[in-house]
């Protein structure tokens, strides 16, 4: 992750939603790992917006990527 900003939470039905932007830079193991681990995140992370770029890289290298994201934590009110 190269940045990130958490936004003030929103009220919704029974939650709050907790928005929070970044950038990462990494090859696309690196995005998957990331995506596949998102999933299973409790409290709950939506992703409300992914944007993948390819950067240059050497020839026969590993595709390096940059990601910019828009999340939303999910947290729950007691």
């Amino acid at each position: 992750v190269i940045s990130s900003v958490v936004l003030p939470p929103m009220a919704e039905k029974g939650f709050d939603r907790v928005p929070l932007s970044g950038r990462s830079e990494g090859d696309l193991l690196a995005l998957q790992s990331a995506l596949a681990v998102i999933s299973s995140q409790v409290p709950v992370i939506v992703i409300d917006e992914l944007e993948v770029q390819v950067r240059s890289s050497p020839p026969n290298a590993e595709p390096h990527l940059a990601a910019q994201f828009n999340l939303s934590v999910l947290r729950e009110r007691s």
